[in-house]
């Protein structure tokens, strides 16, 4: 969903929500992988200054880099759309959890399906 979609409308909204709910879990789980690692050995040995990334996964920072620009910032953290406040993702997806205490029991067919639509 592309962020012009996302602030469309509320349906769009509560389905981008519901579906992070469900996959949060398994996007704070991955770990950097060879090629994270690769670049944070460049850094170390100084032959790269820095590193421009789209990912929002933070697995540049996680594999050790120091100098990483997130141009579309990154998934850990969220930011209220009326008034700017910022939260964790993880405080975040713990107050959805807790407010909807049941729902992913009720809308999920499976325990392991990842896919949802909350309309």
């Amino acid at each position: 969903m592309t962020h012009q979609e996302f602030l469309r409308s509320a349906l769009n909204r509560k389905r981008y929500w519901a579906r992070s709910l469900v996959g949060i879990k398994y996007f704070s789980n991955v770990q950097p992988n060879s090629g994270h690692k690769a670049i944070y050995e460049l850094e170390k040995m100084g032959l790269i200054s820095g590193i421009v990334t789209q990912n929002v996964d933070r697995l540049h920072q996680a594999s050790g880099c120091k100098d990483v620009l997130e141009l579309h910032g990154n998934a850990y953290q969220v930011s209220c759309l009326n008034c700017e406040t910022k939260f964790s993702r993880a405080e975040f997806s713990q107050k959805m959890s807790q407010m909807n205490k049941g729902w992913m029991s009720i809308h999920l067919d499976e325990p392991n399906q990842t896919d949802i639509r909350a309309d």
